[in-house]
């Protein structure tokens, strides 16, 4: 009889996140995001919002869960991440605009004076239509951003300006053990805690390091415990 202890192989199966509403965290974002919410609800709305945050406090997370809540209705909703679409070119955003526009990332294109004037140009056509809703986010505030149009940071300015607060450690916790929720994954509280303060609440990567525990908790047929953990981190460090 073999004194191995079990060992079951993995299947590279993970429950991927939908960039949903419901997985947004809000933390102290609360307030700002129902706004935004209400705002896209009345499809009479003519509003701008400018969102600015910290890497990793969820602003891109928070666009595509808003593109998702047109699902069925996707004529109704545009999204794009310009920091992707850069090297595009700006004539992908010369179309015809949907009532809802999301566009993430415009700090990316500055410097770029094509992509700059293309963003004024989506900005004055949704000022022309008196309806719709575009919404907009940066990693900072609008009058840090270094355009060459300085006109553009006056009208980024111009709307709603809110920004995503990044989430504290009790937060990030509470929202990991979320995720580890959705993946069947029971995650205590001091667990969650200690993830949280090794990887500087980083969820990206917090959520990439999930995926890699749930296959090593249903290989070695262990519960994520803190010893537990610290193990398969060492592993994966020395096998890197």
């Amino acid at each position: 009889m073999s004194d191995k202890a079990p060992y079951q192989v993995a299947l590279p199966l993970h429950v991927y996140e939908r960039h949903d509403l419901a997985s947004f965290f809000l933390g102290d974002n609360a307030a700002l995001v129902g706004q935004l919410q209400r705002t896209l609800q009345n499809s009479q709305s003519h509003e701008f919002f400018y969102l600015f945050g910290k890497e990793h406090c969820g602003k891109s997370h928070l666009l595509q869960a808003l593109q998702n809540e047109f699902e069925g209705r996707e004529d109704e909703c545009f999204m794009l991440d310009l920091k992707l679409a850069k090297a595009l070119g700006p004539e992908i955003l010369n179309t015809s605009l949907p009532r809802v526009v999301l566009l993430d990332n415009v700090d990316s294109v500055a410097g770029d004076e094509q992509w700059e004037l293309m963003l004024f140009s989506v900005f004055n056509r949704w000022t022309d239509a008196q309806t719709g809703v575009l919404v907009t986010t940066a990693s900072c505030s609008f009058d840090k951003i270094a355009y060459l149009r300085r006109d553009l940071n006056t009208r980024l300015g111009s709307g709603i300006c809110g920004e995503l607060k990044y989430l504290n450690t009790e937060q990030c916790a509470v929202a990991l053990q979320q995720k580890a929720e959705l993946r069947g994954l029971n995650l205590s509280a001091k667990t969650a805690g200690f993830l949280v303060t090794h990887f500087n609440h980083d969820l990206a990567k917090l959520s990439s390091l999930l995926d890699k525990l749930e296959d090593s908790s249903l290989q070695a047929q262990r519960e994520l415990t803190i010893p537990f953990i610290k193990q398969v981190i060492a592993a994966s460090a020395c096998s890197d």
